[in-house]
């Protein structure tokens, strides 16, 4: 560039600056200015930089790149096939007439009333979505058995008021269409038969449907009423209908024409003037004349009411059946023939038109005029044709229709057309939908990745493979070998000259039609792909490149801004001018930038921005900046950005593209369709500066005919000509806007369809029948509360229904035709819901368990349009049940009333029944009193009498002993008698508590069984034990439970003869309500009679048998008592002299607390096994650890009930029998021994004389277990050194007390023989028991070694004849201290002594005991006896 270039490029770039100063300050404010969001967050904006662009000199050496293009052209690509129309043949219309004279009298009239019945409502289907063809190149899609129709082959179709189509078919009856449920009613229904010809909504609103042999149908939206040859019908098959402008319905039958005024049919045939009897169709002009077009090639007939005109409209036979005629707005008269095309009558001359003429087929079924005054033909084989009066446009199956087999064409209110075929179903026509525009081996297998349009109208497609051209017909492909938009353009640019500017991959080109120039690295242009370009006002292109920047040319040369020089980002995806003159740029993952001519201005999402990736720049007409991003559309009025989404109504948030079109309108291209958003809604925006309460985004998808591929980034144009352009995966698209009308009317006819009730379908109409009704329901309650239905709906006037039915599916409807898959709900059941609901698809709302009252469901839609329809109300009553009905309450009044009078005279009676109570509860009080101290008073004297009795046994003779025996028996009988009586008292006055705790009650029950052995043993009865569970851990009172089973195994004892045998079982039982735990206690004993049964457990109740079987009758019923207390049950099976069983019951639960000795923590394991004793026996003692008890029983039940109680107190050592439990005695000398008198080998007598009198044991205690009970037992016991002895069954709480007492006796002799250890050694006391002898033994030996520092336990064990295990347990009984540590003592006791009473040193003194350091003798006498040797010395 030359200096003076660059000066004058200065100056224009200053003098800009100054006439945009007033914009620059709004938006180059910096820090200074804030801006504030919708949300009210103070947003920075942008701070102005200012950059200087980097200056790129073109390469002087060589001139760019300018190449020659050839051009292809290619065959036709437009929507629909069009045709330009010929000139039609002309004739002139001549008629005349076949009867030359005029009717003289009118045709004969025939009475008729037909025959109603009611009509069942068909249970409705739903229609799933419609198809369309893929490679449809029109908005057209069509219903089929696919979508839930029961046939697909249709003669006809109307669409009545309420806007449902009725559709006549060939087989599948006829079929209402509300665009979301099929209703087929068929001969099931009522209909007479299958096969519609001809359907009618005459003025009244009742459907006409015209049948095959069935006659005549008319259906009032209730019942059906029938019209046949029977009633007055010349024939069967009916094959059109009309109504006149009187009101007359005109029948088309196989035989005759029908005249129906309501009362009575008159027919004319070929006898009144036609020329033949078979009607195909019907019209009536606006001048009243009827036309009448029949079959078999004879032609058209008019007929003025008096006379019948034949006219011939045909070339000839074959084409002169006329079944299809209208008129137009202009008067003119239009027919349809088979095979002879489509007629027009201007009341003079025949214009015929035909395939010669464009038109698709010469079998014109169906004829239809539509707003703008087009003739539709609905052609047999041709599809669909449109004639504008110059061309004929074809919809075939080729542009999308499911068959070009069309028998009826019909125009809804809202314009689309409808078409059904012979065999595939119901087409639907949109014509203001999208083009899809594509021709054969062009554009269809080419990526469309750029659009721009020229002035001429051309418009400009850059593609993967080059540069193309579409004028409307033809497409071009402009063939640039040499050229870098060969391999793709990305961007086009159409300049103020005309003249192209297309980015590539690599550079820009530059086409003027002729040739083509490329601007690319090797001038200098270091970009890559570029995506952008744009002109501005003063003519400057610019270039948004990645990694590249912007790029200004001015004709001459390119000035570059790139983050080198500042720019926000390299990669730039959009460029616009707005009307201030600014340019913005957006970029992709930079923001947004605004340059005012010389700074620029950043926005980012710190700004408010959505997103930084921006694809899209607009300005509307109001100056705000709209901007697509990839989350979301931005509004931005240059104070805050305004963000909308799918939330707002857009299909996608990824914004790529926007256009205005000539109304101002915003059209949106996303990821997965297009949006409008309307001009006045954008108006609004700048009013007040609000934003409307709500914004009505319009999107377009598949359901709108935007059908086919993804829509292409900069493939987005709307053309001089309004038409909007878009390039996709498939093809070129186009949307005709000034074709595109948006209706502003929500949709039509909402309603409620119908109604389920408890999920039921019912036909409400049929309800009246009782079969259909009990077959549902078996209820003439629902059929009671029923009022009308409303006509062609399937809901009751008034519904009244049953409080149980009282779960109610409503299913909506509404018409809205432009876009049925676009209608949404929203409900509100007044009484229930407090606001509207959200708009949902779904045409259906599901309300259960609705409580008795009157109830209003309102209802609304929306379509398309986004307007809201006025609510409708739909109003119901859920009756009370009979208790909460009026009269009820009354009833309940009266009863309540009466109920009052009642408990007053009850209160009377009760008060002084209350004193008589109480003055009875006083005595029983009384009474209970005395029984209870009578109870107390007759122990003591009976204690004595026991008493007395065991002091004179000692002093008695033989002689006499016998009788003291009896004495003693019967009084301790007598105490036993005493004791029941005062528990059975105490549970009378609910004294007795329970006290639970959680153990194994398979444990207890056994150790109980196995405590009766000696018992059962005495008799000669066998009695065992067994259990189905080795554990069960659950509450119980063992103190009560034993009592329990006390009785009831005495009893079987007592009451089993000898050898018999005695059962106890315990097993689990699972139920439902809980488990339990059952105990069978089963004897062979002499039974009880069945009469004595109902009264074993009452009180004092005895059996009468032998006096030896004799009880008190108080066990049983003490037992009774406590299995009640414990909310249990107990039974008794039984039979005289066949033993009885008695079945006990008791919940189990587990929630007191654990007892201390609950296995709680252990398995199933059976600890008392054999095997489990032969691993506890050979465990190793934990030395200085738990006590050591050594148990010595042959029962493994008794065993494992010790074990229970002790293991978690003790080191358990197990024995099963006397001598091999002496040998372990001897072996660990155990801290205590537990054991059974009655034992294999060895009993405990003899046990505990052996123990006794051996000197490695003589100082443990002994335990001695019996069930003898006798005192010469107790005295055996005792004088065989026993310390304690304990009667079977035992309570737990007695054996460890008695245990910790012996162990704390244990502890005072040991402290007493470390206080006589303290004291003179020279003197020792004299022994007075074998113990002291040991101890005394034990000291004597150490003192003799006492100077020997080697005598140490090993040389005292071996003096003793002891091991040193034996030597250490028994010392550590005797005294709590080890060996070593008791030798020691005795040493420090002797230096203590000859410290306070010799003049020998120290140092002498600890070798004459036995030390032999002087350190360790000072630290051990220090830790003994609290001073040091030396100190004491000095004392």
């Amino acid at each position: 560039m030359t200096l003076g270039k660059r000066i004058f490029l200065f100056l224009f770039l200053l003098l800009f600056s100054c006439a945009e100063k007033s914009q620059l300050a709004d938006a180059s404010k910096g820090t200074k200015q804030s801006m504030t969001t919708s949300s009210g967050l103070e947003i920075p904006t942008g701070v102005p930089i200012k950059i200087e662009g980097k200056q790129i000199e073109l390469n002087a050496s060589s001139a760019p790149l300018s190449f020659p293009v050839q051009s292809q052209t290619t065959s036709s690509v437009i929507t629909q096939k069009q045709t330009l129309a010929g000139e039609p043949s002309i004739k002139k219309a001549i008629g005349k007439r076949l009867l030359d004279d005029t009717l003289s009298t009118a045709p004969k009239t025939i009475p008729v009333k037909g025959i109603s019945q009611v009509a069942i409502y068909p249970k409705p289907v739903p229609a799933t979505p419609p198809k369309t063809k893929e490679n449809a190149t029109s908005d057209i899609r069509f219903w089929g058995v696919e979508q839930n129709l029961n046939t697909s082959a249709f003669w006809t179709m109307i669409q009545d008021r309420r806007g449902d189509f009725w559709l006549g078919s060939l087989g599948g009856g006829a079929i209402r269409f509300n665009g979301i449920h099929f209703e087929h009613f068929t001969e099931k229904e009522g209909l007479p038969s299958n096969h519609i010809f001809a359907l009618l909504e005459d003025s009244k609103g009742h459907i006409w449907f015209g049948t095959r042999d069935g006659g005549i149908c008319r259906y009032d939206g209730a019942h059906f009423t029938y019209f046949n040859t029977e009633n007055g019908l010349p024939h069967n098959f009916v094959l059109s209908i009309f109504e006149d402008h009187e009101g007359n319905l005109w029948f088309g039958t196989r035989g005759g024409l029908s005249r129906y005024d309501g009362d009575s049919f008159s027919h004319y045939t070929t006898d009144e003037g036609l020329a033949f009897n078979e009607v195909i169709s019907i019209f009536e002009d606006s001048r009243n004349q009827l036309w009448i077009g029949t079959g078999e090639g004879s032609g058209l007939h008019r007929f003025d009411g008096l006379n019948f005109t034949h006219y011939d409209v045909g070339a000839g036979k074959g084409t002169n059946d006329v079944h299809a005629m209208i008129e137009d707005k202009q008067g003119h008269l239009w027919f349809g023939t088979w095979g002879g095309g489509v007629v027009r009558y201007d009341g003079t001359f025949f214009y015929t038109y035909t395939t010669e003429q464009g038109l698709n087929s010469n079998s014109v079924l169906s004829i239809l005029e539509d707003e703008k005054g087009d003739i539709w033909f609905g052609n047999m084989g041709g599809g669909v044709t449109a004639f504008n009066g110059t061309d004929f446009t074809h919809y075939t199956a080729e542009e999308g229709l499911s068959s070009n087999y069309v028998r009826h064409i019909l125009k809804d209110d809202q314009h689309n057309i409808w078409a059904c075929t012979w065999n595939t179903g119901v087409n639907r026509i949109n014509r203001r939908g999208f083009n899809h525009l594509a021709s054969k081996g062009v554009l269809q297998e080419e990526d469309i990745m750029s659009i721009a349009s020229d002035v001429n109208g051309d418009v400009w497609l850059g593609t993967d493979k080059g540069l193309h051209k579409f004028d409307g017909k033809q497409v071009t492909h402009f063939i640039t070998p040499q050229s870098l938009i060969q391999t793709g353009v990305l961007s086009i640019l159409v300049d103020q000259q005309q003249n192209l500017w297309l980015g590539g991959s690599a550079g820009v080109s530059h086409f003027t039609g002729e040739a083509i120039r490329d601007f690319t690295r090797r001038d200098g242009l270091l970009v890559g792909d570029v995506r952008a370009l744009y002109q501005d006002k003063q003519g400057h292109i610019w270039l948004g490149a990645y990694a590249g920047g912007i790029i200004r040319f001015d004709g001459e040369n390119f000035l570059q801004f790139s983050e080198k020089e500042g720019f926000i980002s390299d990669d730039v995806g959009a460029i616009y001018e707005d009307s201030r003159g600014r340019l913005w740029f957006g970029t992709l993952g930079g923001g947004l930038s605004c340059f005012d001519g010389t700074h620029f201005v950043n926005y980012t999402t710190k700004n408010g921005l959505s997103n930084n990736y921006v694809r899209a720049i607009l300005e509307d007409t109001e100056g705000n900046i709209w901007l697509g991003t990839e989350d979301g559309l931005d509004r931005f009025d240059g104070r805050v950005f305004e963000r909308y989404s799918t939330e707002n109504g857009l299909p996608h948030n990824n914004i790529s593209s926007l256009a205005l079109d000539k109304e101002e309108n915003l059209w949106i291209s996303t990821q997965k369709g297009i949006s409008l958003l309307r001009s006045n809604q954008m108006r609004a925006f700048s009013e007040k500066n609000e934003k409307p309460a709500e914004v009505q985004f319009i999107s377009f998808d598949r359901q709108n005919g935007l059908y086919h591929g993804n829509i292409s980034r900069r493939s987005f144009v709307v053309d001089h000509q309004n038409r909007l352009w878009f390039g996709a995966t498939d093809g070129l698209k186009m949307f005709d806007l000034d074709r595109f009308q948006l209706s502003d009317e929500p949709p039509q006819s909402v309603k409620v369809s119908h109604l389920q009730v408890n999920q039921t379908f019912i036909d409400y109409r049929q309800l009246a029948d009782k079969e259909y009704s009990q077959e549902l329901f078996a209820e003439t309650e629902f059929r009671a509360n029923l009022d009308s239905v409303i006509a062609f709906q399937n809901l009751p006037t008034r519904l009244r229904l049953p409080y149980h039915f009282n779960h109610l599916t409503f299913h909506f409807s509404a018409i809205d035709w432009a876009a049925p898959s676009k209608i949404q709900y929203s409900y509100k059941l007044e009484e229930v819901d407090k606001s509207w609901s959200p708009p949902q698809s779904e045409p259906k709302v599901d309300y259960r368990n609705l409580i008795h009252g009157k109830y209003t469901l309102a209802l609304k839609a929306k379509g398309q349009s986004n307007r809201w329809s006025e609510p409708v109300n739909y109003t119901f009553t859920i009756t009370p049940p009979w208790w909460r009905t009026w009269w009820a309450y009354l009833s309940y009044f009266l009863a309540f009333s009466f109920l009052i009078y009642q408990l007053y005279q009850l209160q009377l009676s009760r008060r002084l029944a209350m004193e008589e109570g109480k003055r009875l509860k006083e005595i029983n009080q009384i009474k209970s009193s005395i029984y209870t101290n009578i109870t107390h008073e007759f122990r003591t004297p009976l204690t004595v009498i026991h008493g007395m009795t065991e002091e004179l046994e000692e002093s008695l003779s033989k002689e006499v002993l016998p009788k003291t025996s009896l004495i003693k028996r019967n009084s301790q009988k007598l105490l036993s008698m005493v004791n029941q009586l005062l528990q059975l008292s105490k549970l009378e006055v609910n004294k007795e508590k329970l006290h639970l705790q959680q153990q194994d009650v398979i444990a207890f029950i056994k150790y109980l069984a196995a405590s009766h052995e000696s018992m059962a043993f005495s008799k000669r009865v066998n009695l065992q034990c067994y259990s189905e569970e080795p554990l069960l851990i659950m509450d119980f009172d063992a103190k009560k439970l034993e009592t329990i089973l006390t009785n009831l195994l005495s009893n079987a004892i007592k009451f089993t003869n000898e050898y018999g045998k005695v059962l106890v079982v315990v097993k689990r039982i699972n139920q439902l309500k809980g488990s339990l735990v059952e105990v069978k206690v089963t004897d062979t004993g002499i039974g009880i009679p069945e009469k004595e049964l109902p009264h074993i457990f009452n009180r004092f109740h005895q059996v009468n048998n032998d006096d030896q079987y004799q009880g008190t009758g108080i066990g049983l019923a003490l037992v009774k008592e406590l299995v009640k207390l414990m909310d249990g049950e107990i039974q008794v099976e039984s039979k005289a002299n066949e033993g009885a069983t008695f079945i006990l019951h008791l919940p189990i639960h587990n929630k007191a607390p654990f007892a201390p000795d609950s296995p709680k923590n252990r398995g199933a394991e059976n600890t008392a096994s054999p095997e489990f004793i032969s691993r506890a026996t050979s465990e190793r003692l934990v030395e200085d650890g738990l006590p050591v008890l050594l148990i010595i029983e042959d029962n493994l039940d008794i065993i494992q009930y010790l074990q229970t109680c002790l293991s978690d107190h003790y080191q358990l050592i197990i024995s099963r029998n006397g001598e091999e439990g002496l040998e372990k005695a001897f072996e660990k000398v155990p801290d205590i021994v537990i054991s059974d008198v009655m034992m294999p080998k060895m009993n405990g007598f003899e046990l505990c004389t052996a123990i006794k009198q051996d000197e490695r044991t003589n100082h443990i205690p002994v335990i001695l277990l019996t069930a003898k009970t006798t005192v010469d037992d107790k005295l055996k016991g005792l004088s065989s050194g026993a310390d304690a002895y304990l009667t079977k069954p035992f309570e737990k709480r007695e054996l460890l007390i008695r245990l910790d007492q012996l162990l704390a006796t244990r502890q005072v002799l040991q402290q007493k023989y470390l206080a006589e250890l303290s004291e003179d050694l020279a003197s020792p006391v004299e022994p007075e028991r074998p113990s002291q002898h040991f101890i005394h033994k034990v000291r004597q030996l150490v003192l003799d070694h006492l100077s020997d520092d080697r005598f140490s336990v090993n040389e005292l064990a071996a003096s003793l004849h002891l091991s040193r295990s034996q030597l250490h347990r028994k010392i550590k009984a005797l005294t709590g201290m080890s060996t070593s540590n008791y030798i020691r003592h005795i040493r420090l006791l002797k230096a203590k002594e000859l410290l306070q009473s010799s003049d020998e040193t120290v140092s002498e003194i600890l070798f004459k005991v036995g030390f032999n350091s002087p350190a360790y003798f000072s630290q051990a006498y220090k830790k003994a006896f609290g001073i040091s040797p030396s100190a004491e010395r000095e004392q």
